[in-house]
């Protein structure tokens, strides 16, 4: 009999998923800030003008690519750095006397 009998499990390629330069959830990122720059064009072009419309979406869209690529670069799985001294609180309490007892009495 085989020592590794089994069945292989597909684990996947262990890599995020990257589409042009942006990785992982940036992706949805970029596409929800294009899109918002679209409706924000939309929106200008109808109130105003439609040339205040396409500064307005090339405004957009270069600021809001610009934070998604600049989040992306401090990392994929980035997170809060908090600072400062911190107090943690035993979790695991001692027995009191009365449940020692209980204890005690129950063996």
């Amino acid at each position: 009999m085989e020592k590794n009998a089994g069945f292989r499990v597909y684990k996947g390629l262990q890599k995020p998923l990257v589409f042009k330069n942006l990785k992982g959830r940036y992706i949805f990122w970029a596409g929800g800030a294009l899109g918002g720059s679209f409706l924000l064009c939309i929106v200008v072009g109808m109130l105003v003008s439609m040339i205040y419309g396409l500064i307005s979406l090339f405004v957009s869209a270069a600021v809001s690519m610009g934070y998604v690529l600049y989040r992306q670069s401090k990392g994929l799985y980035s997170h809060k750095t908090a600072y400062g001294y911190y107090t943690v609180r035993r979790i695991i309490r001692q027995p009191s006397e009365r449940n020692k007892f209980i204890i005690n009495q129950n063996k």
